[in-house]
């Protein structure tokens, strides 16, 4: 995850990170993944798109209120 920690190059440091994680042997690999960093940008992208994308639930009742000759209106009698 070194793309989201800002990489940090001190083996003693990761080590010790490690040891705190209950990882008792220390994994390179761990701190050198690109894959996760990209693909929680991805999601958060496809998110942040989809949230912006209007509902068409309610695009549906806004043009309803658009057009209120359309509705239905009830008649009454004055009875004199």
């Amino acid at each position: 995850m070194s793309m989201l920690t800002g990489g940090e190059k001190d083996e003693s440091i990761l080590r010790e990170v490690d040891r705190i994680h209950g990882w008792n042997d220390y994994h390179p690999r761990r701190y050198n993944g690109k894959a996760f960093p990209l693909s929680v940008a991805a999601i958060s992208l496809a998110l942040m798109i989809w949230s912006a994308m209007p509902d068409p639930a309610f695009e549906k009742k806004a043009a309803e209120l658009q057009h209120p000759s359309q509705t239905a209106i009830a008649q009454t009698t004055v009875q004199q």
